[in-house]
């Protein structure tokens, strides 16, 4: 395809005649309201803009590594797909984002509404609306669709929902060393995602028994807080093993979500998240008897003024709750006798923490509520 712009020749190539005729049909209009004094776009792709995007917003907006990586898994695994396929869905040939009206925004949101959660949902209106506000000031749309349409509104969960044990050691016998490492952690340490990538082996503290999530510019907190928080005697078995240094998610938040989905719900009562082990985390403590205020400052969760009297984990709290929700114990050691670890092997024929030497004793969490029962905290 030729064509003359602005006194200069140019040429694009395509394979398919379809796509080649509705560029033309594009780009002469484009040139014809040029021609005429009106409004004109450049007319890219949603993906092409998607690229441009994430090179120069970041960068513009200074924004933090976390937050970079939440907006490229917004776009990249949610948005662009989407408003894609719509297009396409629509009798577009090229999907191009001068297309996409205000109907298709609110169609996305209803959609993402029957299985977000309306907090999600919010965060990706965010997204799509500084995308489109970019592509506006870049001329490549002609208007802002997002702005035309009303922001969800947030509606809290009354409920959590939480992990069966049953589902959890159904998961773990079909994990791979890595996902069985965060699903491990994430259930012994009531930590979110994000903060368990952050981890490292350094921030493990074993004569205490306790792991000491940070928060800085680089991997902020949820709260923006960084707390101390009991760990049990599966995580401890888990983590010596782990060179100082290392990460103990070795892998970005992709990678682990793609593993994870791999196995997502095999063999369970129904699918899953990772993050629901955080609630099962704190379900478990709360039923266990452990004061409200106490497991919201382990877990980093905003509450009133009385979560300040426990801002420290005291070696009593440790030895008495670190030990409440663990599992796993089955891949790390059992009392009294060393687990055979060769038989525990990935689907990829990889060994998983064969670097346990030593058994390790782990406790119920319901033995140990009954054996702490009365209980007063200081």
């Amino acid at each position: 395809m030729d064509w003359r712009e602005g006194g200069d020749r140019k040429r694009v190539h395509f394979c398919d005649r379809d796509r080649a005729k509705e560029f033309l049909r594009l780009k002469e209009d484009v040139l014809e309201r040029r021609r005429v004094g009106l409004g004109y776009v450049q007319e890219k792709t949603i993906e092409q803009f998607e690229k441009l995007f994430m090179e120069n917003y970041p960068k513009q907006a200074q924004l933090a590594p976390y937050t970079v990586s939440s907006y490229h898994y917004a776009l990249s695994s949610c948005i662009v797909p989407w408003f894609t396929k719509r297009l396409t869905d629509r009798g577009q040939v090229v999907p191009l984002m001068s297309l996409v009206r205000p109907d298709d925004v609110i169609a996305f949101i209803d959609e993402h509404l029957k299985f977000r959660s309306s907090k999600t949902v919010q965060n990706l209106h965010g997204v799509l609306s500084r995308f489109f506000q970019k592509a506006l000031d870049n001329k490549v749309v002609l208007e802002n669709p997002v702005s035309l349409v009303t922001r969800p509104k947030h509606i809290p969960i009354q409920s959590r929902t939480t992990v069966d044990d049953s589902d959890s050691d159904a998961t773990l016998a079909l994990a791979d060393e890595i996902t069985r490492r965060a699903i491990i952690v994430m259930a012994g340490t009531g930590c979110r995602l994000g903060e368990l990538l952050a981890l490292r082996r350094e921030n493990f503290d074993l004569k205490r028994h306790v792991v000491h999530v940070l928060s800085n510019v680089e991997h902020p907190t949820k709260n923006y807080q960084s707390r101390t928080t009991p760990i049990s005697d599966v995580v401890e078995g888990l983590v010596a093993g782990i060179p100082t240094g290392e990460k103990i998610i070795p892998i970005s938040r992709g990678g682990l979500q793609k593993k994870f989905l791999r196995i997502q719900g095999k063999g369970c009562s129904r699918k899953w998240m990772l993050h629901e082990l955080r609630h099962t985390y704190i379900s478990k403590m709360l039923e266990a008897g452990v004061d409200k205020a106490r497991v919201m400052s382990w877990v980093g969760q905003k509450t009133s003024k009385a979560t300040d009297i426990y801002t420290h984990v005291m070696k009593r709290d440790v030895e008495a709750f670190r030990n409440l929700v663990s599992i796993g114990g089955e891949y790390i050691g059992k009392p009294a006798e060393v687990i055979e670890l060769s038989k525990f092997r990935s689907p990829d024929g990889h060994q998983n923490f064969d670097h346990q030497e030593k058994p390790l004793i782990t406790t119920s969490y319901q033995g140990l509520a009954a054996r702490e029962q009365g209980f007063e905290p200081r």
